[in-house]
């Protein structure tokens, strides 16, 4: 049989056994901003990003928002953080994270987006170098300084 199967004394992690359907499988967007306690709410939905060349797998289509990326930009920023169980699963650092909260503004709450870009500023391991490189990169150059400007 093919599957994840867990324990019936284990405590069940979403986001862990979510990750390990697909090797393509990173977190973004609202879940990015929890790992990376950015934000203090708990996603309703994981996000997650894959190469705009993959698809998603069926089986998690209906459990989560989903968003595509280029292939040559889908692991620009990625990293590895522990879920609330202690496992650990691949999303984007802060950076990528705010310049994806950006780049797809049109999907996101607009709360959620000013939130994000309001607690990185506030951030004490924020690289604004980094994040001036990523918003180059991801085409969101304007949309950041515009922000920014308000809260710097």
């Amino acid at each position: 049989m093919h599957g994840i199967y867990i324990l019936p004394d284990s405590i069940h992690d979403d986001m862990y056994t979510l990750m390990l359907r697909s090797k393509h499988i990173i977190f973004s967007h609202e879940s990015a901003l929890f790992l990376n306690r950015l934000s203090e709410r708990t996603p309703f939905m994981h996000s997650i990003t894959l190469p705009s060349n993959k698809a998603v797998p069926g089986s998690i289509r209906d459990e989560c928002t989903y968003f595509y990326i280029k292939p040559e930009l889908h692991r620009l920023g990625l990293v590895v953080r522990k879920t609330v169980f202690g496992n650990l699963v691949r999303c984007y650092d802060s950076e990528r994270t705010v310049c994806d909260c950006l780049r797809t503004r049109n999907r996101c709450d607009e709360e959620m987006v000013i939130s994000a870009i309001k607690n990185y500023a506030t951030y004490d391991k924020k690289d604004l170098n980094r994040l001036s490189d990523y918003a180059d990169r991801l085409k969101v150059r304007d949309e950041l300084e515009k922000y920014m400007e308000v809260l710097l």
